[in-house]
């Protein structure tokens, strides 16, 4: 429903495959992966090519590279992998992206960072990392 409001919202989509992973397997919930418009971030729409299957993890993780340390995109990068690879079953992958993104400047050094950077922050949290 929420799509059908905000087609071109990438998270929706991935939100929805990170949960239905968890109960229906990584596969299953890639094979009904909602479909969404083109999403006006640039780093959002190459995590949706991730977990579509179109993009790899470097591609994701050289786009955050190259858009700097401390970025926006750089941290929805790291975050996005190590979500991604926790839904793939891979806790050590999905730890050190996690702690990468938690520990990225963008949120240490953003006195109000934003509600994503504080779902990594409780996510290593509550994983122990």
């Amino acid at each position: 429903r929420d799509v059908a409001a905000n087609p071109n919202d990438t998270e929706e989509a991935i939100w929805t495959f990170l949960c239905e992973a968890q109960t229906k397997g990584f596969e299953a919930a890639r094979k009904q992966m909602l479909k969404v418009g083109k999403d006006s971030r640039p780093i959002m729409r190459m995590v949706n090519e991730l977990f579509l299957g179109d993009a790899s993890e470097e591609d994701l993780a050289t786009a955050g590279h190259k858009a700097g340390p401390g970025s926006r995109a750089e941290f929805y990068a790291l975050l996005y992998l190590g979500l991604y690879n926790e839904a793939k079953g891979d806790a050590v992958h999905a730890k050190g992206y996690i702690q990468q993104a938690v520990s990225s400047a963008y949120g240490k050094g953003n006195p109000n960072p934003d509600y994503m950077y504080s779902l990594a922050v409780v996510h290593a949290r509550e994983r122990g990392w």
